[in-house]
């Protein structure tokens, strides 16, 4: 019954026609995180506002969980799990006019202040900081795929014996995902 309803969901959201000016959407949206020493998953959630038939503004939460490898003096090649949460303002502009089909390319950005969950190797001089994203892709009907660059600062710690050392923390995103509201293109 279920999978009936989201079926039923989904086919009548991609009938919505044109995005509005003045009107509301919220993405949804997961994807693969690539880091200098590993890999992850991120998850996102972005309420935005449009602007203009073209423009809107948004307040992105994601949440991205990694698993890094690192060569740490005195200890050698460590696996290293972090989660991060992160609460962005963005903007988007959509080139409707180029294409004017359902196919719209768009670029973004946004600013952000992120939160820090590093407990393998004792504690982080800050748990919080704040960053930049930039963002292309497009949107198809009510589908969306993003290609995100989070520019994030590194991180120092020390492990538990006082050992300093730096974690990278910005990472490309590649995710997919989809629309409710606010029409398509």
């Amino acid at each position: 019954m279920n999978k009936i309803f989201i079926l039923i969901f989904v086919l009548f959201s991609l009938t919505a026609q044109a995005q509005d000016a003045g009107k509301f959407r919220v993405n949804f949206d997961s994807g693969v995180a690539i880091l200098p020493e590993g890999n992850g998953i991120y998850y996102g959630f972005e309420p935005k506002y449009n602007i203009a038939d073209n423009m809107n503004v948004g307040l992105k939460l994601s949440f991205l969980e990694v698993s890094k490898k690192l060569d740490i003096v005195g200890l050698g090649e460590e696996t290293y799990d972090s989660n991060s949460f992160a609460v962005a303002l963005t903007f988007d502009y959509y080139f409707n006019e180029l294409t004017n089909s359902a196919f719209t390319p768009f670029i973004g950005a946004g600013i952000q202040n992120v939160g820090f969950s590093d407990d393998d190797f004792g504690s982080a001089d800050s748990d919080t900081t704040f960053g930049a994203l930039i963002r292309t892709g497009f949107e198809w009907h009510k589908l969306r795929l993003a290609l995100e660059y989070n520019i994030i600062p590194e991180s120092e710690f020390s492990d538990f014996d006082g050992n300093a050392f730096s974690i990278s923390n910005s990472y490309f995103g590649i995710g997919l995902g989809f629309f409710i509201g606010g029409g398509k293109w």
